[in-house]
């Protein structure tokens, strides 16, 4: 079949006149806890307030230890997370009310965990988990309810939703493992769930109580939702 590469010139032209008219948008580097030397952005909010991990020298004799950061009004300050000073607090996510989600790692003290918190204004809770040993925590909407992973009993990972102090297994596609990634406004999430079998895993949507596979010829994974589902 013979294309018309004259067509094709022209839409070439529109694309690039659309492209040069495009929002444009300026880069702002956040700068590092000090004294450190790295950063990480994982989150912000409608106020702009942008949270994430950066590198912090703690002790003199030790490397740089993770620590969860907020940059709000052009500076980056120190969260005051719980914890002994060579663990790992890592932030992902931060919603309307300033509550951080993220996940600290006890790095083998005296046996290595990871669990999954809600920083909430000084108070930091741990989140629990399904049964298993330990959870990662993703995302957090206005409403406070959190998403992420957790150990279950017997082995394998469940998505999960947590609100109101508990916290709810989402189930699978079928397969052992499932892990959710982010959550919007009404309370639904995404993430990804292996089917039967566990050779495939699919992007699924968690809403109303039921889990839906959102299909692929292949594999998926749903990282990010809108509050029109």
């Amino acid at each position: 079949m013979r294309r018309n590469f004259k067509t094709i010139a022209s839409l070439s032209l529109v694309a690039l006149a659309t492209f040069a008219t495009a929002q444009q948008y300026t880069l702002t580097d956040l700068g590092t806890l000090s004294p450190g030397s790295y950063s990480e952005a994982s989150g912000i909010n409608t106020a702009g307030t942008v949270v994430g991990t950066a590198g912090l020298r703690i002790l003199a004799a030790r490397g740089l230890v993770p620590r969860v950061f907020a940059f709000s009004s052009g500076a980056m300050t120190l969260v005051q997370t719980k914890g002994k000073l060579r663990w790992q607090v890592r932030a992902m996510g931060i919603n309307d009310l300033e509550q951080i989600v993220g996940t600290l790692y006890t790095l083998g003290d005296p046996i290595p965990l990871n669990r999954g918190f809600v920083y909430d204004h000084g108070t930091m809770t741990d989140l629990g988990t399904l049964g298993g040993s330990e959870t990662q925590a993703f995302a957090i909407n206005s409403s406070g309810q959190v998403t992420g992973n957790s150990g279950v009993a017997g082995g394998g990972v469940h998505a999960f939703l947590y609100a109101n102090g508990t916290m709810s297994d989402l189930g699978t596609l079928g397969g052992s493992d499932s892990f959710a990634f982010a959550i919007n406004g009404p309370g639904q999430v995404t993430g990804t769930s292996y089917l039967s079998g566990d050779s495939v895993y699919r992007a699924f949507l968690y809403s109303n109580g039921t889990m839906s596979d959102l299909g692929t010829g292949d594999s998926s994974e749903g990282l990010a939702i809108n509050n029109a589902g």
